[in-house]
């Protein structure tokens, strides 16, 4: 499901059932320290959220890029910053699609398009999150799918995330080889690595990936998380050396990103 502030319009992550993308209320620590806990303007949060939202897929089936430019546009006036309607709004769609697929009730040809769709979309929101100011770079990270995934959504929507909060960030693209990330994390020095895995059977490449970072020195050697739709929905529990993230707001770097349970 997918948190969000009632007050400040904010994404605040995920929680499970991680491929149930309805939305629920919550007050984040900001807005409960300002005292607006208990306006009941929270149910109309909801239902104009939810609109949003489908009205991008509905726009998405269409491929109707001016559609959903407009509709990204009220809700940037309604006060959501470009990074929630990427993370919160769009990005979601993307595995709701993915279910429609695997169960038939779409083809490929039009999951593609409504990929192409997405990918469009994103285009328009990140300039707007790369256009805002950020936070000076703290870390840097390596971003990379796993072999065999070559879609570079999910990569480009962490990479957006991150840069809110003061990440450096670099793609290594395509889906590099665990001798690759070897020498990228020379270069650069990142103090993270994180892999998508899209699916249960691109573990044993990961592990690979895993294994060649840790043989790394200790003063070279990165965290590594592992996420992704098999993450998600728990195809995979565990990855020695490796640390599982489910929900992308876990990697928020900040000390104001703190949740409370739901209200109301």
């Amino acid at each position: 499901m997918l948190k969000w502030c009632a007050y400040c319009q904010r994404f605040q992550g995920e929680r499970a059932p991680f491929d149930d993308y309805a939305i629920t209320h919550g007050i984040c620590e900001t807005c409960a320290v300002a005292e607006v806990e208990g306006s009941p303007s929270k149910l109309v949060y909801a239902r104009e959220l939810q609109q949003i939202q489908e009205q991008l897929l509905r726009a998405g089936r269409r491929e109707d890029l001016p559609a959903a430019a407009r509709i990204v546009e009220d809700a940037l006036r309604a006060g959501m910053r470009p990074v929630d309607v990427l993370l919160g709004l769009l990005a979601p769609l993307l595995y709701h699609i993915g279910e429609d697929w695997k169960r038939g009730v779409i083809t490929v040809a039009e999951e593609h398009r409504f990929t192409s769709f997405c990918a469009q979309a994103f285009t328009l929101l990140e300039a707007r999150v790369r256009s805002e100011e950020h936070h000076a770079p703290s870390v840097s990270a390596l971003l990379l799918n796993a072999p065999g995934n070559f879609h570079t959504l999910a990569l480009r929507t962490l990479a957006s995330w991150l840069l809110g909060q003061g990440v450096e960030v670099r793609i290594l693209d395509p889906p590099p080889t665990p001798s690759d990330v070897v020498a990228a994390i020379r270069e650069r020095r990142p103090g993270l690595v994180l892999v998508s895995m899209a699916l249960a059977e691109q573990r044993p490449s990961v592990e690979e990936i895993v294994a060649a970072v840790r043989e790394l020195p200790p003063e070279l050697r990165p965290r590594i998380l592992i996420g992704g739709y098999a993450v998600k929905l728990g195809l995979v529990d565990a990855i020695p050396g490796a640390e599982l993230v489910a929900d992308i707001h876990t990697l928020s770097l900040s000390a104001s990103a703190s949740w409370k349970p739901d209200v109301g």
